[in-house]
C-alpha cells in the first residue's frame, strides 16, 4: 500500500549502507540521545520485562490477542 511504497526508498537506502558503519551511526545517535544503557540497566531492564511477562495481566493480554477480543480491562469505546 501507500505506507509501503512510502517506505521503500528509506528502506532501500538503509539497505545499502555498509553494516558496521552503520550499526556505528546508530550507537552514535543513541549515545547523544542520551539512550545507550549501561550493561546494569540493559540487565535490570530484562530482568523487569521478564517478571512482567508471568503476571496475570501479560497471560490476559496474550489471550484477548490470541482470542481476537478486546482484553478484560478495556472499558469499551469513549461514548
Amino acid at each position: 500500500g501507500g505506507l509501503d511504497a512510502a517506505a521503500a526508498p528509506v528502506v532501500d537506502a538503509l539497505l545499502m549502507s555498509a553494516p558496521e558503519a552503520a550499526a556505528q551511526s546508530k550507537r552514535r545517535a543513541l549515545l547523544e540521545a542520551g539512550l545507550m544503557l549501561s550493561d546494569e540497566h540493559f540487565e535490570a531492564l530484562i530482568a523487569e520485562h521478564s517478571a512482567k511477562r508471568q503476571t496475570a495481566e501479560a497471560v490476559e493480554g496474550l489471550a484477548s490477542f490470541l482470542e481476537k477480543r478486546p482484553p478484560a480491562w478495556y472499558p469499551g469505546p469513549a461514548d
